[in-house]
C-alpha cells in the first residue's frame, strides 16, 4: 500500500545572514514517487553500491530573526517543504501513544516540546495535523525520526550545528487499544549556530 509522507517542513535558522545548500536524499529512489516540493527541488540521481539513490537540493539565504529566502528570487519562505509517495514506515501499534481526541491537543504540545520542537514549529505541526487526528475517536501514534532518517536523509552545506527532526506515524482507531509505548527521549541539545530543524508524518490504515 503506497502512503504519502505528509508535509514534512524544514526551517533554516542562523545567527547571521549566509547561503545555504539543503540537500534532501532518498535512499532508495525506487521507494518514493510522486515527488512534489516548494519551492520546486533540483533533482539529480546519484548511483550507491546498492540500489539507487535520488538527491535533491534547495538552495537559500538565511537572514536574521529567522527570515528565510528563496536564493535568486528574494521570495520569503516560512519554510521548505516535501511531500512524497511511499511505502511507509510500520505503524507498531503495540509501541505507540493511544490518544483520545479530546486529549491529543495536549499530548502534542507535550510530546512536541521534549522533542525540541519551538513554539512557531509546534504551532505550524498541529495546525496540519490536529484536524485529522480530531476526527476520530483515538489515535495510534508513535514518533519516529530515526527510522524515517534511514529512509530519507537531510543535510546542508555548510553543516548545521543543530540538527533536529521529527517524524510521527499514527492511525486512527474506532476504540481504546492498550498499548507499551517507551518514554519519549527528550531533545536536549542547545540550538546554536546554523539549526536544521524539520518535522513531518504519515497516516496509515490500522482498521
Amino acid at each position: 500500500m503506497r502512503m504519502v509522507a505528509k508535509k514534512p517542513v524544514v526551517y533554516v535558522y542562523s545567527p547571521e545572514e549566509q547561503d545555504v545548500k539543503v540537500t534532501l536524499e532518498f535512499k532508495n529512489s525506487d521507494s518514493w514517487d510522486n515527488l512534489v516540493s516548494y519551492p520546486k527541488l533540483s533533482p539529480a540521481t546519484i548511483q550507491q553500491n546498492s540500489g539507487k539513490a535520488s538527491r535533491h537540493t534547495w538552495t537559500v539565504r538565511t537572514g536574521s530573526q529567522g527570515a528565510l529566502y528563496e536564493q535568486g528570487k528574494g521570495r520569503a519562505l516560512p519554510y521548505l517543504f516535501y511531500e512524497a509517495g511511499t511505502a511507509g514506515i510500520e505503524l507498531k501499534p503495540e509501541e505507540c501513544f493511544c490518544v483520545g481526541k479530546d486529549d491529543v491537543e495536549r499530548f502534542l504540545q507535550s510530546s512536541l516540546t521534549t522533542l525540541g520542537l519551538n513554539k512557531k514549529e509546534i504551532q505550524d505541526f498541529q495546525m496540519f495535523w490536529l484536524p485529522s487526528l480530531q476526527a476520530t475517536d483515538y489515535s495510534l501514534i508513535r514518533f519516529c525520526a530515526e527510522e524515517f532518517s534511514e529512509q530519507v536523509s537531510l543535510t546542508t552545506s555548510p553543516a548545521a550545528a543543530t540538527s533536529l527532526r521529527v517524524y510521527m506515524v499514527w492511525a486512527g482507531s474506532s476504540k481504546k487499544i492498550e498499548t507499551r509505548p517507551a518514554p519519549l527521549t527528550a531533545f536536549k541539545s542547545q540550538r546554536k549556530g546554523l539549526v536544521l530543524c524539520e518535522w513531518g508524518g504519515q497516516e496509515v490504515t490500522f482498521e
